[in-house]
């Protein structure tokens, strides 16, 4: 038996003793085949044909690797072109962000980069049901908010976050201040074609007449993922006359983009509670629908737990039509109930009405398409009341009444 290997235009061929010969490749025009000389024997047609038949394999090999060298070249210029027009989410919110800034005098600057972490699927949790009584609780003359824990903390830590996180919505209802950039933008290129780009940034400020300390807990409750509920109200006879007071600072970040049917959303908002007493809370959240990042600290120390597949309902259903939906905020559950009672409450502080604004416009129109850019801005004292909370299908659904600030 002779086995043939192509070397450097050079035949390789070892007998079944192994011994290896290395004989030059010869070519006969006139036949048009290659043949290989070993004394004064030429290999027969068979030993021609496997030999050509080897070549002709080799020749494919090397064009289907050349093939898919081009391929991996080519590919990721053709998604470089693709995103060409467009930018990460994340330098949109740092972007418009300075541009807030800019517009209101004032800077700050977020930290978005930390690790995504997600939770396998857990049992369904029944939320207590005196969350859906409010009006007829006792003292419901007062202003109510729900505070909300981290899930899996101890007893006390959890409790004690849930008032301070109370403490900074009740210092919000009572009457804040907000500021607010908002833009626009449509661009008409045909007649059912129309692409669309919505953002608007929020900053809210207030500060609180009282401490955790002189929160009245109407209701107080665990769920079973261990996060601690409870139903906070003020007393008047219980406002601080120090000058020193817990300052409550938030923002909200919303950016829609697409075509009204197929819309890309991202929000970002950030919740922070200072203490004079030494107590602080902060929760941050970046949220683009595909994935998401939760960031809280208390006490200065960072939490680490996991979110992504909560799950909660009431006790008792709730009817509602579609037409009252329009005054809700909706958030979902799956990422805790603390990060979707926020979101759908400062969704809702954000979609208050503006009574003092700026408007600034720019329209084009030219070849039959038409572009517009507006935007507005805010700065307005405003205080709040929760009016109605409800879930379906893993969604919480919140609204809010507006009022004015109290001093």
């Amino acid at each position: 038996m002779i086995t043939i290997h192509f070397l450097n235009q050079k035949l390789l061929i070892k007998n079944q003793k192994g011994l290896t010969y290395k004989q030059t490749l010869l070519f006969r025009p006139h036949l048009g085949s290659p043949v290989t000389r070993m004394g004064s024997d030429f290999f027969d047609k068979d030993h021609i044909f496997r030999f050509h038949n080897s070549i002709s394999t080799m020749k494919q090999f090397y064009l289907f690797i050349g093939i898919m060298l081009c391929g991996l070249l080519v590919y990721p210029q053709f998604e470089t072109k693709k995103n060409k027009g467009g930018q990460p989410i994340e330098k949109q919110y740092e972007n418009f962000k300075k541009t807030f800034d800019k517009e209101v005098g004032d800077e700050a600057g977020t930290d978005t980069k930390e690790q995504v972490k997600f939770v396998s699927h857990l049992r369904p949790c029944e939320l207590p049901a005196w969350m859906l009584q409010l009006k007829s609780l006792p003292g419901t003359n007062q202003m109510l908010v729900f505070g909300i824990s981290d899930p899996g903390l101890d007893t006390l830590p959890a409790i004690e976050q849930a008032k301070i996180r109370a403490l900074g919505l009740l210092s919000i209802f009572r009457g804040a201040m907000i500021q607010n950039i908002t833009d626009v933008y449509s661009n008409e290129t045909g007649y059912d074609d129309i692409v669309g780009k919505f953002t608007s940034f929020s900053r809210i400020e207030a500060i609180s007449p009282i401490t955790t300390g002189q929160l009245e807990i109407i209701e107080q409750g665990f769920t079973e993922y261990g996060e601690a509920i409870v139903l906070a109200g003020i007393k008047e006879r219980a406002l601080v006359a120090d000058t020193e007071k817990p300052v409550v600072v938030a923002d909200y970040f919303i950016s829609e983009e697409g075509e009204y049917d197929d819309l890309f959303v991202y929000s970002t908002y950030n919740f922070q509670v200072e203490n004079p007493g030494g107590s602080a809370s902060k929760f941050s959240c970046h949220n683009t629908k595909r994935s998401i990042l939760i960031k809280s600290t208390h006490n200065n120390r960072e939490l680490d737990f996991d979110y992504g597949r909560f799950k909660y309902y009431f006790p008792q259903g709730i009817t509602f039509n579609d037409e009252e939906l329009l005054n809700y905020s909706n958030a979902d559950l799956s990422d805790g109930l603390w990060n979707a009672y926020l979101a759908g409450i400062l969704r809702q502080v954000e979609m208050a009405e503006k009574h003092t604004s700026e408007i600034k416009r720019m329209g084009d129109q030219y070849s039959g398409k038409f572009q517009n850019l507006s935007r507005e801005t805010s700065n307005i004292q405003l205080g709040f009341e929760q009016s109605g909370i409800f879930i379906k299908d893993n969604i919480l659904y919140v609204k809010l009444n507006t009022a004015p600030g109290k001093d």
